[in-house]
């Protein structure tokens, strides 16, 4: 039973259930109250989810076209729900479900250029894939096929990230899950999770590798569960190659030979490296930004006195935002929460670190140095690769990275879980505080996303 000053036999248990309870509730709201293609890049997401669901796991080159042949019902769809994208004061309108009711699939289909998704690897994409395969055999309209997808895909999320999390419980550092319960249950997370896209998956694939790192014992069952956690990382760095420094998490893996955690990490930088060539050999995404020039931006970078004010300028400018992306920014990151959630959120975040973290069980130099090490590289590379083929040239900020990008990163930090249970009073409480936090992130969301598209408790429509 849960007491108020949980131990390690009460609140750890607790965070699994809560977390797929949780999850389940938001996969059905957002799944259904997000107007269609309203999540990041979700059409180009989509287009890869059908051809992956048709046995294309590689996308198609035709000259300056990366992407490949797709069913036209889904730009159209799109196209009707467009109008909607970056204005806050649009909402869906009792003529656009109507609509998006009749529209099929189409045929023939259309060749399509759609290259931010198209290099991404299929296993991520398999619920959504497998979600556009029974809509197309039930003669399910675009829109609905959509809502299905959505749903496999968060369905497989929720029951991955619980299932890490009561792995992550029943380690020798239980209070991990603290803080992955946190980061799981997030606005944007949740968001994530539920849309036809990879990044929910490749969430939850990261939370389940670091609680598979957290299980290392030294025991009969190590071996299976290193590897796994190899080919996860592996897997997550060909989806997003920025992430390539994850390559050194398995150095600071306990209870492995040196010949093991060397084989662990070459194996993942040969993933990357090979998948990379395979799926975008030419670069053809390079630059495809107006006004980018990658060896242009390359020359500006070699200039530490620019590089530093580059920094400063980019935090000073977009702190608030990467935070707020962070936490739970919707729909194309033009649907906010109120600023009180944001503060109420950080506060969250930081009890949960402090409940989790705290002395690592394996006092390893490895550990120490080589963790925050991969987690530093790929907060460098992401922004390094969104300056260089994103923005043009000598701007004087870095533009279009998002809190988002570093949820799976930040997880790492969970290795740095402090053993045993939780004790005290003002424990117990924060115990409670995080638990419960979510019930509020959930109609926070809802009311939210209503408001935004459905004009619930607003009067103005599109």
């Amino acid at each position: 039973m849960l007491n108020s000053s949980p131990d390690n036999y009460a609140i750890h248990p607790w965070l699994a259930r809560l977390a797929l309870v949780y999850g389940l509730i938001g996969c059905v709201m957002l799944s259904l109250a997000m107007p269609p293609f309203q999540n990041p890049d979700e059409p180009n997401h989509f287009r890869r989810a059908e051809q992956v669901g048709g046995g294309h796991l590689l996308a198609e080159r035709h000259s300056e076209i990366l992407g490949g042949p797709v069913s036209p019902g889904i730009m159209t769809t799109a196209d009707l729900f467009d109008p909607l994208r970056f204005h806050p004061n649009r909402h869906v309108t009792p003529e656009m479900t109507v609509k998006a009711a009749s529209i099929g699939w189409g045929d023939p289909k259309v060749l399509t250029h759609f290259p931010n998704s198209a290099i991404y690897p299929a296993p991520f994409y398999l619920p959504a894939a497998a979600g556009v395969l029974v809509g197309k055999a039930l003669a399910l309209s675009v829109a609905t096929t959509l809502n299905l997808a959505r749903m496999l895909t968060g369905i497989c999320c929720v029951l991955l990230s619980a299932w890490g999390i009561r792995m992550a419980a029943q380690s020798s550092q239980p209070n991990a899950a603290i803080w992955l319960f946190t980061l799981t249950t997030l606005p944007m997370t949740m968001a994530l999770q539920n849309a036809a896209s990879q990044d929910g998956l490749l969430n939850a694939s990261m939370l389940v590798a670091v609680a598979l790192i957290l299980r290392l014992d030294g025991g009969t069952r190590d071996a299976m569960r290193f590897w796994s956690a190899v080919l996860l990382l592996g897997l997550i760095t060909m989806a997003r190659p920025p992430y390539a420094p994850l390559f050194v998490v398995p150095l600071a893996m306990p209870f492995q030979s040196s010949v093991r955690r060397m084989t662990g990490a070459a194996l993942i930088v040969v993933l990357c490296l090979v998948w990379t060539q395979i799926a975008d050999p030419a670069h053809v995404i390079t630059g495809q930004s107006a006004g980018a020039d990658v060896l242009a931006q390359r020359q500006v970078i070699l200039d530490p006195l620019w590089d530093v004010m580059l920094v400063l300028r980019t935090l000073r400018t977009h702190a608030v935002f990467y935070f707020d992306s962070f936490v739970g920014l919707l729909g194309w990151l033009d649907t906010s929460l109120p600023r009180s959630f944001y503060r109420l959120a950080g506060l969250i975040l930081a009890i949960s670190l402090w409940l989790s973290t705290g002395r690592s069980r394996h006092d390893m130099v490895w550990r120490q140095a080589a963790i925050p090490l991969a987690m530093a590289g790929c907060v460098v590379l992401v922004f390094l690769s969104i300056y260089l083929t994103f923005s043009t040239v000598r701007s004087p900020t870095i533009d279009g990275v998002q809190g988002r990008y570093f949820i799976p990163v930040l997880m790492l930090l969970s290795c740095f879980a402090s053993p045993g249970g939780l004790s005290g009073k003002f424990s117990g409480i924060a115990g409670w505080a995080v638990m419960l936090f979510p019930a509020l992130s959930l109609a926070v969301t809802l009311r939210s996303v209503l408001m935004r598209y459905h004009a619930v408790l607003s009067v103005t429509s599109y």
